[in-house]
């Protein structure tokens, strides 16, 4: 009778080993599946319309610098979390900087106001579409490369302030 009991509890042990190692197994292909799964740019997965600015045009036109940029952004690719955009530097729009504008979670089809700004201006030089200014968007949802991060915008001297 002892020796069933204990053959018994050995197929048990071997059996729930088994069942534990399938389960880790699917749960790591399921984990892995969705991290290898392509993120939409921020392009795809946002919208930038109503652009308007603050700064000035010099160089007979061919240089702006620029103090301030507002315009609308809708999640249009689903909803988005932990939203945040770089505000205007001296610069592009670095990974490392620490002023943003947090806009949390933006359902889709949501249309939020965005304003960035900066004292000392970015210099943007002309180009045949207008003067080209990246915006960073970073959100859960989108690429984490981050030159899939941007969306650029031209400005024209239509939309100033």
């Amino acid at each position: 009778m002892r020796r069933k009991k204990k053959k018994g509890k050995k197929k048990l042990i071997l059996l729930s080993s088994i069942v534990a190692v399938i389960v880790v197994a699917v749960g790591g292909a399921l984990y892995q599946s969705q991290r290898d799964k392509p993120r939409p740019t921020a392009e795809e997965y946002f919208e930038i319309s109503d652009l308007t600015w603050d700064g000035f045009i010099e160089d007979n036109g061919s240089l702006l610098i620029l103090n301030i940029l507002t315009f609308n952004l809708t999640a249009v690719g689903g909803d988005a979390h932990q939203v945040r955009i770089p505000n205007l530097g001296p610069d592009e729009p670095s990974p490392w900087r620490e002023d943003y504008v947090d806009l949390g979670t933006m359902s889709q089809g949501e249309v939020r106001t965005v304003l960035l700004s900066t004292e000392k201006g970015v210099y943007i030089h002309l180009k045949e579409e207008g003067f080209p200014v990246r915006i960073r968007i970073i959100s859960e949802e989108i690429s984490r490369d981050p030159k899939d991060q941007f969306i650029t915008v031209y400005v024209t001297q239509e939309e100033h302030e």
